[in-house]
């Protein structure tokens, strides 16, 4: 009688864990998703702002009768760090998708026991956490890097303003 409620208990204690397992889970890509999601549409938001801004500015400046830049390369440079801002923001956005679908791959590839521990990495586990976390990086850095574009682009737009003449 011991042995078989013994086994009944460990039974309740594997699937209580496995409930939990695919619960935690599930909150944890879709809180890192739409985390991760956010800040990047900022990063997007504010690098097409910028350039919208840019191009308006630079719109109000060729309706003048007299040219007021000496160099469109004073233009170009600021276009070009806010646009290669939103295709470096785009690829984050896309590297944070598919670095989501790595962990997820890791999680859906660990092994359940019935004996504790009841749950256990794989090699393909380790595979799929290691793509991830090289995922990881590349959308940290992508989006560092939007920023800093972002940020040289409104140095630049200085130099811009320095240059125009009213």
């Amino acid at each position: 009688m011991d042995n078989e409620t013994e086994r009944k208990e460990r039974r309740e204690d594997a699937i209580r864990s496995f409930e939990h397992w695919s619960a935690m889970g599930g909150l944890h890509f879709t809180t890192v998703i739409a985390a991760g999601s956010g800040a990047l549409k900022l990063i997007v938001t504010v690098n097409a702002g910028a350039l919208v801004a840019l191009l308006g500015f630079t719109a109000g400046l060729a309706g003048k009768e007299r040219p007021a830049l000496t160099s469109a390369d004073l233009v170009i440079a600021p276009m070009s760090c806010f646009a290669l801002g939103i295709v470096l923001a785009v690829a984050a956005v896309a590297s944070l998708y598919f670095t989501q679908n790595f962990y997820a791959g890791g999680h859906y590839k660990q092994e359940h026991f019935w004996e504790s521990p009841y749950i256990r990495d794989s090699n393909k586990t380790k595979f799929w956490d290691r793509l991830a976390n090289i995922g990881n990086g590349i959308t940290i850095a992508l989006g560092i890097l939007s920023y800093l574009l972002f940020m040289i682009g409104i140095w630049r737009c200085f130099d811009l303003i320095r240059a125009v003449k009213f």
